[in-house]
């Protein structure tokens, strides 16, 4: 066999592992959110209305919706998902809000979606530079709270005034 013919098998049979691998997750995404709108009675649509959904202008996210159908399986769909919502907030709006409801998060959840909140911070850093107006977070855990003192020393500080831990005595 020659070299041309061997780049050429090779070739054919990456395209085919990736074509099958695609197939593979589509398969299994599917699979997937059947499984969960089966488990709890509703629908996808609905289960990502509950998660995210615009209020008063600004972008609401319930994790407590979100533990329920969260998987690697499921991550592209849920971050299309917000970032539809945001781009419909922003074709109404210069800036946009959120919102977020953090009950019952705990550090192995965070250990468990930390791709998840990777690739949403990346997306809206770069997709949405300076659209952000605030970020209200309601109900973390007191371990959140923490964490998110040391990493804010990370964070600039324009951003850092836009994000606010709102206490449960505050509401």
């Amino acid at each position: 066999m020659n070299e041309q013919s061997t780049t050429t098998m090779q070739s054919t049979t990456t395209m085919q592992s990736t074509t099958t691998m695609q197939s593979t997750t589509t398969t299994k995404t599917t699979k997937t959110m059947k499984l969960f709108s089966e488990k709890k009675n509703c629908n996808w649509d609905e289960m990502l209305n509950s998660l995210c959904y615009i209020n008063d202008d600004a972008i609401v996210l319930d994790y407590t919706y979100f533990k329920y159908f969260a998987v690697k399986e499921t991550y592209s769909i849920i971050l299309n998902y917000i970032i539809t919502q945001i781009d419909h907030l922003l074709s109404v709006n210069n800036y946009f809000v959120v919102n977020v409801n953090m009950k019952n998060l705990t550090i192995s959840d965070i250990d468990k979606h930390k791709t998840f909140i990777q690739n949403i911070s990346t997306i809206c850093k770069n997709k949405y530079p300076n659209k952000l107006l605030k970020c209200y977070i309601y109900n973390a855990p007191f371990v959140f709270s923490q964490i998110y003192n040391i990493v804010s020393m990370f964070i600039d500080k324009v951003t850092q005034q836009k994000i606010e831990l709102i206490s449960p005595n505050k509401k």
